[in-house]
């Protein structure tokens, strides 16, 4: 198996290795000011139907694609817009991939957050009104097997207090203070809290 270094050498010196990504806004020839969506106009199933249409592994980047959504509810980040997702280009330019995810942040624990999300789950925006059943009835909107999208929901809400737990251990050996007080922010603010009440 070949590892791609991060680094390669000019003139005996390293340089970072570049490859060109364009974020979902400029795939779809959307104007950077219209990142949100805001009249409905499905941006969720645009993003699956780039990835059926141009990845070169259009099944393992629609379920991370799925993973990243899910997640961005979860965690109460309402700032999951289509400039903050984007494909990745290999090296020859030919084989597109969706790009490792970036820029994600709890944006509800912030009090001038908006809890509407960028990204409307079954025609719902606010983070209050989108539940399991939303993202259940996304599935056939979106075109993606609702059986196995619902147990990686599932698997994520199962397996999202352990993950902060962590995540917060980490912070803390990093000299990071307060992981507490935003760990139970994210679980009373995020999406989490409704699904863990809805699964208990």
């Amino acid at each position: 198996m070949r590892t791609l270094s991060v680094y390669i050498e000019i003139k005996g010196l390293p340089v970072p290795r570049r490859l060109h990504q364009e974020d979902f806004a400029q795939v779809l020839g959307i104007a950077s000011v219209n990142k949100y969506e805001k009249n409905q106009e499905g941006y969720m199933k645009m993003l699956f139907d780039v990835i059926r249409s141009y990845s070169s592994d259009p099944v393992a980047d629609s379920l991370k694609l799925w993973d990243i959504c899910v997640y961005n509810y979860l965690v109460g980040n309402t700032d999951d817009h289509i400039k903050n997702l984007s494909l990745l280009y290999g090296e020859d330019l030919k084989s597109i991939r969706l790009a490792p995810a970036y820029d994600i942040v709890s944006t509800v624990i912030y009090k001038n957050s908006t809890e509407d999300m960028a990204l409307s789950i079954d025609g719902k925006y606010n983070i209050n009104e989108i539940s399991r059943e939303s993202f259940e009835k996304a599935t056939t909107q979106i075109g993606l097997g609702t059986k196995i999208a619902m147990r990686r929901f599932d698997a994520m809400v199962n397996g999202f207090t352990d993950a902060l737990e962590q995540a917060k251990r980490e912070l803390e050996m990093c000299g990071i203070h307060q992981t507490d007080q935003i760990g139970d922010q994210i679980m009373e603010k995020g999406g989490i809290k409704k699904e863990l009440h809805l699964t208990a």
